[in-house]
């Protein structure tokens, strides 16, 4: 079902007759992520201090909420897909699995490396950017780098 969705947006976005072969999904985050997610908690919780009112637990939720907010705006997601006419990168939707607009056609020099990766991820060099494809997507990945590469 994902996956039918995932292909279903990215076709909207090509020209008429090309299809989409396969496509799979991958994010990467700011470097500083981590800092600004920390410094939004604790921001809000000292401004949720400074106002008064608010139980320790409270202000520690609010803290919470505040550097997830942070961490989504410092992640940039990214649709890999394979066409009949080549590769595609496409910026992908923050809140679901969708390609919303066409950020480059990826030519032969395009690289796609696999550099590391962990029991949830798989971390790939694609054009230079490190992205983190959850392990679910990689075999996806896998069929959009399989045809011409």
């Amino acid at each position: 079902m994902r996956q039918r969705n995932l292909m279903r947006s990215v076709q909207r976005l090509l020209p008429d007759g090309e299809q989409v072969r396969a496509a799979s999904y991958g994010y990467s985050r700011h470097p500083w992520t981590l800092a600004y997610a920390l410094a939004a908690g604790v921001a809000m919780f000292v401004l949720v201090g400074v106002l008064g009112g608010y139980s320790v637990q409270s202000r520690v939720l609010l803290g919470g909420i505040a550097a997830a907010i942070a961490v989504a705006a410092t992640t940039q997601y990214r649709i890999f897909a394979r066409t009949t006419t080549g590769l595609l990168i496409l910026r992908g939707s923050r809140f679901r699995l969708a390609a919303t607009s066409v950020v480059k056609r990826a030519g032969v020099e395009t690289e796609f490396v696999p550099v590391g990766g962990n029991l949830i991820t798989v971390e790939w060099r694609i054009d230079g950017v490190i992205y983190s494809v959850p392990k679910r997507a990689d075999s996806e990945l896998a069929k959009v780098l399989a045809d011409g590469r």
